[in-house]
């Protein structure tokens, strides 16, 4: 049972609807700053990923953390979640052998089922925009 100091002070419906509204209001600006800081096609993407939290104070840090660019075509794309995981992890992970030819040679498959894995890859008006998971 908690005593009487414990308690929170009782705003008042009033001022409940304030706090709401201003959350409300801050999550609006910070998406009207990203609509015209970024690419606006893209960030309404962004805006549509699972899990993103339209709420959060960092919404504007998540986009730039997570966008890894806008390509034409899904090979570019690509290359560059190639290029975001780096050459150690991208040989380790994606190179192998040819057994018919003994030379080192990529494995597409892997390479596309990691990039599904860990992008989201919507396109919008012919071009990819890629995410990172």
């Amino acid at each position: 049972m908690s005593s009487g100091s414990e308690r929170l002070p009782d705003l008042g419906s009033a001022q409940l609807r304030r706090n709401e509204w201003d959350a409300h209001t801050e999550t609006r600006q910070r998406i009207k700053e990203g609509l015209e800081g970024f690419e606006p096609d893209t960030f309404e993407l962004f805006l549509s990923l699972p899990g993103i939290d339209l709420a959060s104070p960092r919404l504007l840090d998540h986009y730039i953390e997570r966008y890894l660019g806008t390509y034409t075509t899904r090979a570019k794309a690509i290359s560059a979640y190639l290029d975001h995981l780096g050459w150690v992890e991208t040989t380790t992970r994606f190179l192998m052998t040819d057994p018919g030819t003994g030379k080192p040679t990529w494995n597409w498959d892997l390479i596309n089922e990691g990039f599904t894995e860990q992008c989201h890859a919507p396109e919008k008006n012919g071009r990819i925009h890629v995410f990172t998971v």
